[in-house]
């Protein structure tokens, strides 16, 4: 399995929110700081920090849900969370 840091310095952002672009994997320091991508712009990092929050929402709902740990109104509350950052990924 590619780790998350990896997935991310190798992928071309699109305009509009895919599912499935990326793998989420938990872990520390594997999301690659400004720095680490030449070239991007302060807008398509702020893209890509949000493509990472949105499958990490989507990441620990689904967990959550395995383990029984969320109930009905938490999880229609985190998938409207995660609808609104996938509106805000749009937009940027």
């Amino acid at each position: 399995m590619i780790d998350l840091k990896d997935q991310l310095l190798n992928l071309t952002l699109p305009k509009k929110y895919k599912e499935n672009l990326i793998q989420y994997t938990p872990g520390l320091d594997n999301v690659p700081e400004w720095i680490d991508l030449p070239g991007y712009t302060k807008e398509q990092y702020q893209k890509l920090t949000t493509l990472v929050s949105i499958e990490y929402m989507k990441y620990t709902l689904n967990e959550a849900m395995k383990d029984n740990e969320i109930t009905q109104d938490e999880i229609e509350l985190t998938k409207q969370m995660i609808d609104a950052r996938i509106k805000e990924y749009n937009e940027l």
